[in-house]
C-alpha cells in the first residue's frame, strides 16, 4: 500500500484527504498493528504519515479536531493492554516507535503545544496515562549474600520505552518558555509610581 499512495501523495488535493481519513482512523490502524503480534509490517507502521504530519497547514485543523486525543488513546490502549511486560511484543520489539514519531512530528508544529496545554481535557488524559504508568516495572533489590551470577535483563525494554516517553515533555511544554515570569523578582524595581493595569481573559486557539 505505501508503494501505491507515495506518488499519489504528491498531490495536494489527495493528501489532505488521506491525512484526514488517517487521522479518523488512528485508533483503529494503531490498535490493528498492536493486538496482532504476527504482523511486522502495515500502513501504521510504515511512517507514512510523516509525508503530512510535518505539515502545518494539515496538522492544525487535524488537531482541533481532536488528533491529539487519538493518539493519546491509542497508547494509552497499547500500554494497557500489553500490561507493560517486558516480553510483550510491543516493548520487546519496540513497536511503540511509530506512534512517538507521529507524536513529535505533530508537537514539531508551533501551535500545538500550546494548544495542548490550553486544553483542560487532553492534561487530563495525559496525567491519567502518566499515572498509570508510575511505578511501572519496579526493580526488587537482591538482600543476601549470594553473590549475583546472572543479570535479569527485562528491565531493558521498559526502559527503552521511558527513555523515549520522556523526551515527549521538552516539545509538550515547549510553549512555556515563551511565557512570560510573573513573579514579583523576575519583573525588575517597580517603578514610583505605578499604574494599576487590568487584564482580560484569553484563551489559545489554534490559526487556520
Amino acid at each position: 500500500l505505501q508503494t501505491l499512495y507515495l506518488p499519489l501523495l504528491t498531490d495536494p488535493d489527495f493528501k489532505r484527504a488521506f491525512a484526514a481519513a488517517y487521522a479518523k482512523n488512528y485508533e483503529a490502524l494503531a490498535k490493528q498493528y498492536y493486538s496482532d503480534d504476527d504482523l511486522e509490517e502495515s500502513l501504521f507502521s510504515s511512517q507514512i504519515s510523516v509525508q503530512f504530519l510535518n505539515r502545518r497547514q494539515l496538522v492544525l485543523p487535524l488537531v482541533e479536531k481532536g488528533f491529539f486525543h487519538a493518539m493519546l488513546r491509542a497508547l494509552a490502549t497499547a500500554l494497557h493492554n500489553c500490561q507493560m511486560e517486558p516480553t510483550s511484543k510491543l516493548l520487546e520489539k519496540r513497536r511503540y516507535l511509530a506512534i512517538f514519531s507521529d507524536m513529535r512530528f505533530v508537537l514539531a508544529i508551533k501551535e500545538v503545544p500550546a494548544f495542548f496545554l490550553s486544553r483542560d481535557d487532553l492534561r487530563a488524559e495525559w496525567l491519567a496515562l502518566l499515572g498509570w504508568l508510575q511505578g511501572g516495572e519496579r526493580l526488587s533489590r537482591h538482600v543476601g549474600s549470594e553473590h549475583v551470577l546472572h543479570e535479569d535483563q527485562s528491565w531493558v525494554a521498559p526502559f527503552n520505552f521511558f527513555l523515549l516517553f520522556q523526551a515527549l515533555f521538552r516539545p509538550l511544554l515547549r510553549s512555556l518558555a515563551a511565557t512570560p515570569d510573573p513573579s514579583p523578582d523576575r519583573q525588575g524595581p517597580p517603578s514610583s509610581s505605578p499604574t494599576p493595569t487590568t487584564t482580560t481573559p484569553t484563551t489559545t486557539t489554534i490559526p487556520t
